[in-house]
């Protein structure tokens, strides 16, 4: 009986050790999902990001809590190895979104306007322009209800080299025929 006993407690003393040492501290996992990956490394990905409303002032810009995750969402993008286009559809400035009683262009041009809202939302469009230079994902911009008076050499300005007013082929492809006529 005393030899059970001892076998017993050694076999306990080895199944603890055991399980002692198969429990190691691990790092954490990011588990973040990344929805600009598909897990290869093939540029196949549309990504459309309306209705931004950045503004030349974030006294009264509808974005301004927002503007560290647009910039966050433009680096993934940015980031993606699946990502081809990114289309940037509908109003993106804020031209027609000031409150009444404020001069939108304070007594200056449009270009100064369009300069002040590149400088308001710096991150947003340090991202946007080193994408468009980088070539690897073509940017598109089409001006949206709100974005109709600012011109295309405004944009230039700010964006130089963007894909801009005009809807391009690749998105005319994705709708069905018997949906529109051109």
């Amino acid at each position: 009986m005393k030899n059970s006993i001892r076998l017993l407690s050694a076999l306990f003393v080895v199944l603890f050790l055991i399980g002692f040492a198969s429990c190691k501290e691990s790092e954490p996992t990011n588990t973040e999902i990344d929805p600009f990956s598909s897990g290869g490394n093939e540029r196949n990905m549309i990504v459309v990001i309306s209705d931004m409303h950045l503004g030349a002032d974030l006294a009264y810009a509808e974005c301004k809590k927002n503007l560290p995750s647009l910039e966050k969402l433009l680096k993934q993008i940015k980031a993606s190895p699946n990502v081809k286009n990114l289309l940037s559809p509908a109003t993106c400035w804020m031209s027609g979104l000031v409150p009444a009683p404020i001069d939108t262009y304070h007594g200056k041009d449009q270009a100064d306007f369009v300069q002040r809202i590149a400088e308001t939302n710096k991150g947003v469009f340090d991202v946007l322009n080193s994408m468009i230079q980088e070539k690897k994902i073509l940017v598109t911009y089409v001006p949206g209800n709100h974005d109709l008076t600012i011109t295309e050499s405004s944009v230039e300005l700010i964006l130089p080299g963007i894909n801009q007013n005009a809807i391009p082929n690749w998105v005319w492809e994705l709708i069905p025929r018997s949906v529109i006529r051109r």
